[in-house]
């Protein structure tokens, strides 16, 4: 499993922390995207040891239903997901180019207490979040 570069988990549940263990031990892992998943069940994972990542993408497509506010996901769900999702960007913030997830689990005040010296990509799909992004933007000169 060194020479893996790329990796999409798709799957129903999660990533578990066996999982996690297994992407901090491919030294040559720079793109990591996770496709019509959740971290819905998710425990304690160490996103954070995962480094070295040009790429990151997290596409999942129900968090409306509907297309209506009233039929939203647990706010809950969605908080979760947006602090793996840091904890995960967060672990490779220094060589980051490009960033790919949900406007609803994007938290760009978090994320401005990073640099983000090498994104030259940010795309927010779905809601984009009620909340500038500029403080984000200063941090990361190559958008």
């Amino acid at each position: 499993m060194t020479s893996v570069t790329k990796c999409i988990y798709k799957r129903a549940s999660g990533p578990d922390k066996t999982f996690v263990e297994a992407l901090t031990k491919m030294p040559l892992l720079t793109s990591f995207e996770l496709v019509d998943t959740t971290f819905q069940r998710t425990q304690n994972p160490e996103f954070n040891r995962i480094t070295g990542l040009t790429r990151v993408a997290f596409r999942f497509s129900d968090y409306w239903r509907n297309g209506t506010p009233e039929d939203r996901w647990d706010l809950a769900v969605m908080q979760r997901e947006a602090y793996y999702l840091l904890v995960l960007l967060s672990g490779s913030a220094p060589t980051l180019e490009y960033v790919e997830i949900p406007g609803e689990t994007a938290c760009p005040e978090e994320m401005s207490e990073r640099y983000w010296p090498r994104l030259r990509h940010l795309v927010l799909h779905g809601v984009v979040p009620n909340r500038p992004l500029s403080p984000l933007l200063r941090l990361a000169p190559s958008l």
